[in-house]
């Protein structure tokens, strides 16, 4: 008897769960929405604006040029059709 409702728990659980995984992504979207909002809004800049060469310093620092050459947009970057103009 008890592992019949153990088992009916972990179905209800696993029927449950993508409307739990949707429900916490929105959550995040809307976190990360309110922070984005309240950075742009602050008086006062949190950081210096970086130029094309200190992000693409950055990029290389952080391995992130394999992941854009990945997605096919490290010539964009390279030849000033994507980011920070040079």
């Amino acid at each position: 008897m008890a592992e019949e409702t153990m088992a009916e728990a972990r179905a209800v659980m696993l029927a449950n769960l993508p409307e739990k995984k949707a429900s916490m992504h929105k959550n995040r979207v809307a976190e990360a929405a309110v922070l984005s909002f309240g950075l742009a809004s602050l008086p006062e800049k949190i950081g210096p604006r970086l130029t094309h060469d200190q992000i693409e310093q950055t990029m290389r620092d952080t391995n992130s040029v394999d992941l854009l050459k990945a997605f096919g947009l490290w010539d964009d970057w390279t030849s000033g059709k994507r980011g920070r103009q040079k």
